[in-house]
Order: C-alpha cells, then structure tokens, then sequence
C-alpha cells in the first residue's frame, strides 16, 4: 500500500501519450519494478506527473517519498543517492534525521531537513530550526510575513537578516509548544493554528493563547495557557481528536498504560492523563489507598456530619490509625503540583485575591483607575459582584505574585543577576524554578512606593515630594520638588544627559544641528529654513543657499550680475540660476559667463527681454526642450544604459531596499512603532516615493572611494556620468559621496566638486 501522495506519483506508470509538437523529448520517471529513474520518450501532450525533465530531478523527488513533506532524504554527495540506514541501530543517521522505511524502494533513508553543505537551503533558518524543501529542486520555500498560510501547518515565516528573505522554517525536534504545554488543533482539519505573538486580538480558544517554542519567533501557534502535568511531563494525545486526553481526578476512568490521571490546577475538578505513574500518598489510610491532600495538607472529614462534603468523589471518610483522625482517602492517586494554594475569595480561576490588611476581604478597585498594588489587576469577580485586586500566584512564597510574560506564564529568572522588572525580584520556588515575584514593596498600591516601611506616593519631575524615594528613578528631590541632576533634562518623565547648544534631542540621542548641504537623519535638525531629503538639508524649489540660509532666488536677483540692468538666467525647469564655465561657451544667447559677487560663482548674465523681467526664456543648447545641466553645465550625453550598481530602490546611497520576494517591491512600514522592519533594517522615508520603506542599516562610512591616478595623471571621478563627487565633513570626519550638483562655491572639474579659487 501506498502511503504517501509522493510515492503514489512515483508508482504511476509512465505515459507517452499523443504527439501535439514536431519532436518528442527525453523525460525521466521512476521505475518501481527497478527502483531507479528510467528515460523514457514523451511525445509532449497530457501525461502523468511521474514525468521529470531531468535524471537530478527524478532521484531528489522520488527517492525522498518516505519522507514527511519538506523533508529529503539525506544523500552522499558524491553519489547523489540516499544513505541507507537502519532503525534497529541507533545513530545510524546524521543529527536532525530520522531512518525511515520507505515502501516504494523497499529500503530504510535518513529523512530530515537540517543544512546539508551540498545543498541550496545552508543557514536559511535560526538555529535548531530546518527549512522546507521542494524535493524536486532542493529549493527552500519563501514565504511573505503578512499572508496567511504562505507556510505549510507546521513551519513558521521566518526572517533571515544575511539573506534579506523570509523561509518556512520549523523546530527540528517537532515541538511546536513549549514543553508541557498542550498544542490546539482544528476539530476537522486536526491542523494546528497559527497566529500572531505579541497581537491584542483573540486569535485563540479559551484556555489558549499564542506561544512558540522558538526564540524570536513573530509567528506561533495557539498553546495552553497552562501546564498540563506536574514537572511538564508529557501527556497522552487521544488519536480521535488529536487533543489531549482529559479525565477527573478520584473518579474511575481509565489512562492508558504508563499514565496516571494528574493535575497542575488548585480546583480538582479536571485532570489530564500524565505520562508516569503518581507518587501517591498512604499517610495512613488503608493498604492501596491514597490520602487526599489539598494545599499539602490532609484533608480531615467527619462521618458523622451528614452535610460534611470534604472528600471528593471517589474517596471516603475513614479513620486514620497512624494520625489518629479521620481523613479522606481513596483508591485513585493523585498528584498536584506542591505550590502553596492562596485565597482566590472570588477571583477567577487560577488567581488569586490580595486581601485588605487586617482581614480576609479583598481589596475592591475601579476598572481603569490602577489602584491595585504591583502584580496585582483590577478584574470583574462575578461571585462576588464586584471589581477586586486579582494576581497569579506562579508558586510564589508567602503572600507573593509572580510576574506575567507577554507568553502568559510566570516570567523566569536568575538569582543574583537583575532581569526582573521595577517591584519584582528573583526568588526560588519549592520546584526549584526561579521566577520573578513581588518583593515586599508589593503591598503598596500602583501609585506608591515604599519607603522605611511606609508607602508614600510617587511624584513625577517637577512634582512636589519629601523625600527621593518618591521620585523617578535618576532624579533628585531638591527644595521639595523632583528634579533632574545638573546635566540632565527632563525627557517624558525621564532624567536624560543634556544635549549641546549646537545639538537637538531626538528619541534619546543628541543630533547636530546643520546647515543647508550637510547630511541629516531628520527635519529638526536642518537649519536655514531647509528640510531633510534623502540624508541631506536641501532648499526648498525656487529657493537656494545664501550664507548657510534658503532664500527666494528672486530676493537676490538684482544683485548676481555685476553688470547694471543685467540679471541672470534662470532655467525655465527649475527656476534656479544657470551658472557656467569662463572656458566653455555654455550660457544661451544673449548671456554671457560673468563673476557674481554675491554668490562668488560664474553665472549666465544678460540683458532681461520686455515682458520678462526675472524668468529668461531664451534659447538654449538645446533646438527643444531644455538641456540635462549639472552645475549649470549642459551635460553631454552617450547611448551607453547607466551601470547596474546604480539602480533606483528608494533607498539612500549604500542602503539596500528589502523586497517582497513574489513582487519585487519594498517592504514598507511605519516610523510610529520600532518593530516594524526586520533586525538589520531600518524604516526610513523613500527618496522615490516618499513612502516609509525598510533599509538595510549602513555605516555611513565612506561610500566611494577616489581613483587617484599615480604619477601625476589626471584624477577621475568614479561617479556616473549625470552626477559628480562631493566631498562632506560628516560625523567628526570627510567622506565622498555621488549628488546631482555642488554645493555653493564649488564647481565641478573632471566630475569633482571643487573650491572656487577668488579672482585677484
């Protein structure tokens, strides 16, 4: 019998079928009475899919069938044929691999998909993860992020910084919860169910949440929000149903053989089949029973109380001879994990109440208002008809909460090193995990603080206070009010180090401010009236830069020429002055190449025509049309296409755009939120299109390097053709780079911005 859809193509016989083309070709299908790729000749019409263009094709495809989909089998590279294994011995396979028999071959491969050297899928996915492979090809599958099952049921959409590409990766060991924790499958496709980490919305059943055993992982599948066993042990999965199997505790329902019906909750009322048998308890009762312990103490009864309703089903009131009482015991062990139950008083399952000082009432709180003491939340106690401070006690010790992950569960730690967040340390629970729990601060509310054993209130900077305990952490109280140390300013409620006067504070980090034509990361810090586009402070259209400011070219017409009643060109496009060359004829008719003394540059000047007094539109090199100018130079031009190292992305110079693999268009994303891009990409405004995309982060380095010529020869710009070499001091050195024009008082030579020497 055939089990898989691979060997099933495999098995098919192969067809010639009708002639629809003037030649036949050379094909290649799996024989299954030889066990090898056969040629065969196809006439080019209909067919099978036990058909594959080449030899390589046929072997990867069908001599991987015993394989899970996006599995191959491992093969010798020199041979390019499968290792045959056997399952009796172990090791007999590579790590990551697992020796399968294999019906169509008759004999037992290595299947995995870990990274093989010869192989096209080396390094795509994290470590302890394997990719997807197409067995035809021994391609990995890509995928896209931001579409549903782009990814087979059981492999994530993962990133790969080096690569710049997502892959279908999944845990090689299989699991796809943490350990201990259950996986929820659909009840019709039994599929696992994929969502979101990190996302609001419920994407999960109750009970559920999303999680990944995978560290970093964006993607995740739906888990049980709790442990199912004590110790995380495995627990029995039915066949049926794909879930686990459930039964109550202290009634007869059977688990299979090697489990026992066990609990990790403080309610009773459900258990899961757990692998291993219980570690129960006599203490007392007679031969082959078990003492009923609740909170890790014995449950006493007394049979003479008919409304007495201490022992659960399936355990009796009997007298103890060893203790001397009566007490609960039963014929069906159970085990629970030993934590320390505390009063719920009716919070929800699984909470626990924080309890008035001096009684046993909750503290009752507003919805919204965050007055409940740290690790504690304002939740609806439908028992008691009311809002009450509710916490998880996670196994912490005294009257202690444990601190909740954004995966649900206790948050772990290290004794010794402070990974625990503000009112929390790392303390040692009876299992020995460490987690992090409330310290003794906890007893004040979300609003104060302790101090020498008293709670105060918290006070923001600026705010009136007693004593520094009451203020942020780095600030002072100084004269009765919170404040910042010399030095530092106040930054959203933070104490921040200064910035220089010549500097300004964006996101926590000091910027330069700079003139127009320097480089710039943001729009504050260009100064002159100038904006920030594409890494540079640039004037405004009909504007240019007069003393390190943007002014109106028409403001300072009058005085560009140093011939009265003579004005400059301005170009009909752009609206700026057309400057030029005393060596090259490059002014339109009836202009000239004269000095300018405001802007110590060569510009085009000339008499104004009637009825034009500032814009000339004279003729110029060109017979139509206006001519592609560089610093006021026509340019001339070639057939040759610009090199490819030039291709437009959006991106800025020296910076890669990250594509869609499928459509080849950016990634964009949003400057609101620091998630958006991948590690090693950054969200920057698109010079294309103005869009936010994601850039790969560069070292603003050097970006060209000049080809100085040895022995005196001419230096050559290594810009293309339409651009020319500037020459910048940026962040405490001089770098090079390629722009459409020079800066003021620089002309380009040879496709080199250069000073303007001053005329004698």
């Amino acid at each position: 019998m055939i089990s898989s859809y691979q060997a099933y193509i495999c098995s098919l016989p192969p067809q010639q079928e009708s002639s629809c083309s003037s030649s036949a070709t050379s094909r290649f299908y799996f024989n299954i009475v030889t066990k090898e790729c056969t040629q065969f000749t196809y006439n080019g019409c209909s067919g099978n899919l036990n058909n594959f263009a080449t030899l390589e094709q046929c072997n990867n495809f069908c001599l991987s069938a015993a394989c899970a989909p996006g599995d191959v089998a491992y093969v010798n590279p020199n041979t390019r044929l499968p290792y045959e294994c056997n399952a009796g011995i172990s090791n007999s396979c590579p790590n990551s691999f697992m020796c399968t028999y294999d019906q169509l071959s008759e004999r037992s491969v290595c299947c995995g998909a870990s990274n093989m050297e010869y192989l096209k899928f080396q390094d795509v996915c994290p470590e302890g993860e394997k990719a997807y492979v197409n067995a035809v090809d021994m391609s990995v599958r890509e995928c896209l992020i931001n579409v549903d099952n782009s990814c087979p049921s059981n492999y994530l959409c993962r990133f790969n910084a080096q690569r710049s590409r997502y892959y279908c990766c999944a845990s090689i060991s299989g699991d796809l919860c943490p350990a201990g924790k259950a996986l929820y499958k659909e009840s019709s496709t039994k599929n696992p169910v994929r969502c979101i980490i990190k996302n609001n919305r419920n994407q999960c059943p109750s009970g559920f949440s999303c999680q990944s055993n995978l560290p970093g992982a964006f993607q995740g599948y739906c888990c049980s929000s709790n442990y199912l066993c004590p110790n995380k042990v495995d627990f029995y999965i039915e066949e049926s149903t794909q879930m686990p199997r459930s039964c109550t505790p202290g009634v007869f329902i059977t688990c299979p053989s090697g489990y026992s019906c066990q609990s990790t909750q403080n309610e009773f009322s459900i258990g899961y089949c757990c692998k291993g048998g219980a570690e129960p308890v006599s203490d007392g009762c007679p031969p082959n029973e078990y003492v009923y312990v609740k909170d890790n103490d014995i449950v006493m009864c007394d049979p003479f109380n008919s409304n007495d309703a201490s022992c659960p089903t399936g355990y009796s009131c009997q007298w103890s001879l060893a203790n001397q009482q009566y007490q609960c015991c039963g014929s069906t062990p159970v085990v629970f994990e030993k934590t320390i139950k505390k009063a719920s008083l009716g919070c929800p399952s699984n909470q626990v109440a924080y309890k008035n000082s001096g009684s046993a009432t909750p503290r009752t709180c507003t919805a919204a208002a965050q007055d409940c003491p740290i690790g504690y939340f304002c939740q609806f106690s439908s028992i008691n008809s009311q809002f009450q401070c509710c916490g998880i006690s996670g196994g912490c010790p005294n009257d202690q909460v444990a601190f909740i992950g954004i995966n649900g569960e206790p948050e772990l730690c290290n004794i010794g090193q402070s990974n625990c967040p503000e009112g929390y340390s790392c303390q040692r629970l009876h299992s020995g995990n460490q987690i992090c729990c409330t310290d003794d601060a906890s007893a004040c509310r979300e609003s104060q603080v302790k101090d020498g054993g008293t709670c105060v209130n918290k006070s923001p900077i600026g705010g009136n206070c007693k004593k520094e305990a009451q203020c942020p952490n780095g600030s002072i109280c100084a004269n009765s009010i919170c404040s910042c140390p010399p030095g530092m300013t106040n930054v959203d409620g933070k104490c921040r180090q200064g910035c220089l006067s010549t500097q300004i504070l964006v996101e926590d980090k000091c910027l330069n401010l700079v003139d127009p034509g320097e480089f710039c990361e943001i729009d504050a810090q260009c100064q002159g009236k100038s904006t920030c586009k594409a890494g540079i402070c640039e004037c405004q259209t009909g504007q240019r830069i007069v003393n390190s400011k943007c002014v109106g070219i028409s403001s300072k017409l009058a005085n560009e020429c140093p011939i009265a009643g003579q004005v400059p060109y301005i170009e009909p496009e752009t609206t700026r002055v057309r400057f030029c060359s005393p060596s090259k004829n490059t002014c339109p008719k009836g202009f000239n190449c004269q000095r300018s003394r405001t802007s110590q540059l060569n510009v085009c000047c000339g008499r104004p025509l009637v009825g034009s007094p500032d814009l000339q539109n004279s003729t110029d090199m060109c017979d139509k049309g206006t001519a592609y100018l560089i610093d006021g130079v026509p340019q001339e031009c070639t057939r040759i296409r610009c090199p490819s190292a030039y291709e437009y992305d959006g991106c800025p110079i020296g910076s890669k755009a990250l594509l869609f693999p499928s459509t080849g268009t950016p990634v964009q994303c949003s400057n609101m939120r620091t998630s958006s891009c991948p590690s090693g990409y950054e969200c920057v405004r698109s010079i294309r299109s103005g869009v936010d995309q994601c850039c790969s982060v560069v070292q603003r380095t050097q970006i060209f390097h000049q080809n100085v010529a040895k022995n005196n020869k001419q230096i050559k710009s290594p810009c293309p053709s339409y651009q020319v070499q500037v020459k910048r001091f940026f962040n405490g050195q001089y770098i090079t780079r390629c722009e459409s024009s020079c800066p003021m008082k620089q002309i380009a030579i040879n496709g080199i911005c250069q000073n303007v020497q001053p005329a004698d």
